[in-house]
This record gives C-alpha cells, sequence and structure tokens, in this order.
C-alpha cells in the first residue's frame, strides 16, 4: 500500500538548530491518528546532500540506521520523504537541548556539572554505545553536539551519518570519520585500520569535557592536536574523584587493545565509579536525575541565530520514497483519507500567524461597504509605475525632460519603502556558538 505524505502534512512550529545539510524544526501533524503531535523535522538540502558519492551516502547511511533503532536513548525515525529540494526526515520531539549548549550554560554561570550528574549522563552513554556494538554499529562520531538531553535528563543519540552497519568486535574500518577533537590516535591514520573502540575512547573525551568543562587535548592547530592525541599523557587533578580518574585513565588509553569497553556493558559496569548505578533501572528510565531543576530547551538557553532564507522556496512539487515507521502503519492504513487530502508538496506554513494578523477585517454591513467606497473614489487615483509605451514620433529629449520631475519626486519616496523593508526583513541579531567541525574525506 502507498502512503501519501508531504510537507503539506506538518505545520511549521518553531526552528531548533541548523547543521552541515540542513536545519531541524519543531513541526505538527495535520491531520490522522497522531494529530497535533509535535515532531522534529531535519530537512536536508539535496544540493549538499547529494554533491559528492560520499556526501550521498553518509543520508543514506543515516536513513537507513535511523529505521533500525529502537533503543531507548535514540530518536526514532516517524517518516521520510523527498520534496524538489528537500529531503525530509521526521523524527520523535526530544523536548531539551543538547549537551554542548547544556555544558556551555554550566561553563558560562561559572559552574560544574558536578559528579553525579556527570555519573547519570554517561552510564546512559554506555548503554548506548554498548546497544549499538550489539547492533552491529560503530557509531564513529560520539560528542556533545550529537547528545540530546531531554527535561528528565535522559540522553538521546542524534546524526548517524557516520555511523557503520554490520560491524564485529575485530573488524576493521578503513574511513577518516569524525570529529578531530574526539578522535582517538589509530583514528587518525584509517588506513592502517581501526575497531570500534574508538567509541570507547570517545565516550572518555565527552566524560572529561561534562566534568571538567574542557577536553584533554586541544589546539587549534590541527597537527598539533594530532601530536597531543598521539604523545601526550593524561593529566588529571589530584582532588579529582579516583573512581573518576580511572575510568577516564582506561578509556583514553592510547593503545586500542589495553582500552576499556572491549567487552562492552558487562566491563564496565565493574569501574568504581558505576558501582552504585542501577543499570537496568536507567534502561528503563526509572531513575531520577540528580539535578532539582528540570533541564532546559534550546529557546530558554538562547541558541544561535539560523539562516533559514534557502528553506524558505515555494517550489515543492513531487516527493520521492516515503517511509512511515511500522508503529504508525497499522494507524495509517485505517486514517488513510486523511493523508491523501494533503496530497500538494508544499513547505510546511512557516507564517500561519503573521497572516492572520495581517487579514483586514472582513465588511460586515453595506454602510461600512459604501463609506470605503466613497473614501477610495475622493483619493486620487495613483499613476501606473510604467509609463505608458512612448509613440514613435515623439522626440526623446523632449520626453526625458518631461518625465524628470515626476521621477525625481517618485525617488526619495521609493528609497524610503526599501529602507524600511530591509529593516523589517533583518533578522535579530545572535551570538553564534562555536560548533566543532567534522572530518569524513572517504566512504
Amino acid at each position: 500500500m502507498s502512503f501519501s505524505v508531504s510537507s503539506a502534512s506538518f505545520e511549521h512550529v518553531k526552528y531548533l538548530g541548523e547543521g552541515g545539510f540542513g536545519l531541524v524544526s519543531v513541526v505538527k501533524k495535520i491531520g490522522g491518528v497522531d494529530a497535533e503531535v509535535n515532531y522534529a523535522m531535519k530537512c536536508l538540502k539535496k544540493s549538499k546532500a547529494y554533491r559528492s558519492e560520499a556526501a550521498k551516502g553518509q543520508v543514506k547511511t543515516e536513513i537507513e540506521v535511523l529505521k533500525k533503532l529502537d533503543g531507548t536513548f535514540f530518536v526514532k525515525l516517524c517518516y521520510s520523504f523527498e520534496s524538489k529540494h528537500l529531503i525530509h526526515l521526521v523524527m520523535d520531539m526530544v523536548d531539551g537541548c543538547d549537551l554542548f549548549a547544556y555544558l556551555h550554560r554550566v561553563k558560562k554561570m561559572r559552574q560544574k556539572l558536578g559528579l553525579k550528574l556527570t555519573r547519570f549522563f554517561a552510564a546512559q552513554l554506555v548503554l548506548a554505545i554498548d546497544y549499538l556494538h550489539c547492533e552491529g554499529m560503530a557509531y564513529r562520531d560520539l560528542k556533545p553536539e550529537n547528545i540530546m538531553v531531554d527535561r528528565d535528563g535522559y540522553i538521546k543519540l542524534i546524526d548517524f551519518g557516520y555511523t557503520k552497519s554490520n560491524v564485529k568486535n575485530d573488524m576493521l574500518m578503513y574511513t577518516f570519520a569524525g570529529t578531530t577533537t574526539h578522535l582517538p590516535p589509530e583514528g587518525y591514520y584509517p588506513q592502517k585500520g581501526y575497531t570500534w573502540m574508538v567509541d570507547w575512547w570517545s565516550l572518555g573525551i565527552v566524560v572529561h569535557e561534562m566534568y571538567f568543562g574542557r577536553i584533554p587535548f586541544d589546539s587549534r592547530d590541527v597537527q598539533e592536536l594530532w601530536r597531543q592525541i598521539e604523545e601526550d599523557k593524561l593529566v588529571l587533578p589530584k582532588s579529582a574523584d579516583a573512581g573518576l580518574k580511572k575510568l577516564l585513565q582506561k578509556l583514553l588509553e592510547k593503545d586500542p587493545i589495553k582500552r576499556a569497553g572491549s567487552d562492552g556493558l558487562a566491563e564496565l559496569k565493574k569501574f568504581d565509579f558505576f558501582k552504585n548505578v542501577d543499570f537496568e533501572a536507567l534502561a528503563s528510565k526509572k531513575l531520577l536525575m540528580p539535578l532539582k531543576e528540570p533541564i532546559p530547551t534550546n529557546e530558554e538557553l538562547d541558541i544561535q541565530d539560523i539562516d533559514r532564507s534557502w528553506f524558505e522556496k515555494s517550489e515543492f512539487d513531487g516527493f520521492g520514497d516515503v517511509y512511515v515507521a511500522e508503529h504508525l502503519k497499522p494507524k495509517f492504513e485505517a486514517n488513510v483519507e486523511t493523508y491523501v487530502e494533503n496530497d500538494e508538496n508544499v513547505t510546511p506554513n512557516m507564517d500561519s500567524e503573521v497572516k492572520k494578523k495581517s487579514k483586514k477585517p472582513v465588511r460586515e454591513t453595506k454602510t461600512q461597504a459604501k463609506e470605503e467606497l466613497q473614501k477610495e473614489a475622493e483619493q486620487p487615483q495613483k499613476q501606473p509605475e510604467k509609463e505608458a509605451k512612448r509613440p514613435r514620433g515623439r522626440p526623446r529629449k523632449e520626453a526625458k525632460k518631461e518625465d524628470k520631475p515626476a521621477k525625481e519626486a517618485e525617488k526619495p519616496k521609493e528609497k524610503e519603502k526599501k529602507a524600511t523593508k530591509r529593516k523589517a526583513e533583518e533578522p535579530p541579531v545572535a551570538v553564534k556558538r562555536p560548533r566543532r567541525a567534522n572530518a569524513r574525506y572517504n566512504n
């Protein structure tokens, strides 16, 4: 059975953020059994997503991985479809913020995350990585920017463009993938091959960043960064928790064979740092976050301004393959007539509130209508913008002399209109938070 889902099936609510290929928005479902449900819609620009075979493979990988994942610590893909300019991925909505934004806020307030909250987040990341490895997947891009945290403190991994499927414990990978600051030594020499132990190194970097507020190896010079990761010893404060130090020393072991994580969860739960963590209760989301205040949303954190000029297009005719999640299919078939109505593929309604405000009041009585017509008749008629075609016999110079005063009078008004329009269209200025760039040269 074919399903008809398009951008017209969703109403735009607000923008969340942007990435290398596109941006993410909150959308509301129109019609069907999931009517009024909020989702996160990731819109990928085809011009960038299909610019090379490597980029195309990255997008394809993310879609395929999202379809397979059904764990507690991952976003669930509910719908996917294509329009003329975009690829749309509709996923579960996470009401919260990404870990990078939260750490940035904590640091700005000159505070620390604390040992208990660091342990709470770290234990969830252990469960998430272990789940992926058990499913034969290497994540390869673990960093705070790719970790969403909901209001209750539970994490969900996002962005699976670098994930490798059909991987076994000792299987070698040869792709240079990930973020330079979070790569282990072997990740910088992909031609020699590396295993999924890269994920456990990245976990060590994230745990270090959560507790100490910085990454252990850092430099703007990539060559110097490589040297630090390869040669420098891990230096930890003497006053730091002994269990935390032991965990970081084993996760940030430069030799992947000696690194902690080869036996997954069974090995890591034995560390003193996790000795009081009930992993079964955590996997069922039965544990309370060790923080009184709920995690703030991206709106509350005042995230970076978003360039959405490319997104506001009107040419969205037709769409490609449609995907509907298994848990929605039975309900979808029962309510298929609701979706067929929205067959025209247009952008989500981004300006619904503005349009409502700009509508003229309806004329309630005939008297009001007559009064308005009289006013319009009394006003002088507006001159057409373009002058009528000049007769062939009319001299050019005379025409210029006659038209000049009218044009001179119109110029200041036009300039004022353009200046006012520019001011109205200018987006609010916001400080952009620096994001760490990915590195991937092969597919």
